[in-house]
């Protein structure tokens, strides 16, 4: 069923899948097309590191799943790449990532184009989905080292809160997901977000 579905060729890639619901007469499934070269690479990186992992997931998936609800927006933000997730139904319908090749771009520079890319992504989903729009009380979801509250005051100009300034730039509300793991004081959720997320994984 996959090779009629996808548009790429299946056999050079790892199909992934997860169950979302099942009923007497229906299966509806999440299914994950990834190229072989990328999880050969990974592998070839950990075998060369002597690393041998348990699970391995890819960072919008593991993201849905820390932040677990079914309809939201997920925002990412590292020093060299931004990504927006879009969520409905527990489903990552959209997912945009971006790489940020410049070293010299402030952390505030990287929320302005986090937040243009933001914009775009919800409006483009938005206006393919009219009669499935987000909904007005969706939440925005802060994750990624740069959202790291514990650092900011130390790396921002007069301790700016990175996202206080991206909650101007957008109509829904902004907020650092919750876990269910018990953590230390002090622990950076946001910059572990990708780490908790697989954690979950069953």
């Amino acid at each position: 069923k996959a090779k009629q579905e996808f548009a790429i060729p299946v056999d050079d890639t790892d199909i992934h899948w997860r169950i979302l619901s099942r009923t007497s007469n229906q299966i509806t499934l999440y299914v994950l097309a990834v190229p072989n070269l990328i999880t050969d690479q990974l592998v070839l990186a950990l075998k060369s590191a002597k690393i041998k992992p348990k699970v391995v997931d890819i960072k919008p998936l593991a993201l849905q799943r820390l932040v677990n609800k079914p309809t939201a927006v997920i925002v990412n933000l590292e020093d060299y790449s931004l990504g927006v997730i879009i969520v409905v139904n527990n489903i990552p319908l959209l997912v945009r990532t971006v790489p940020l090749e410049s070293g010299d771009l402030t952390d505030e520079a990287k929320v302005d184009l986090l937040s243009q890319e933001l914009n775009r992504t919800v409006k483009y989903y938005n206006e393919s989905n009219k009669s499935n729009r987000l909904p007005e009380e969706t939440v925005i979801h802060l994750t990624g080292e740069l959202f790291d509250k514990t650092q900011l005051d130390a790396r921002l100009e007069e301790g700016t809160d990175l996202g206080a300034r991206l909650q101007t730039r957008t109509p829904y509300s902004v907020q650092y997901p919750k876990t269910p793991f018990e953590l230390p004081e002090n622990f950076s959720l946001s910059t572990y977000a990708v780490n908790l997320g697989l954690a979950t994984k069953s």
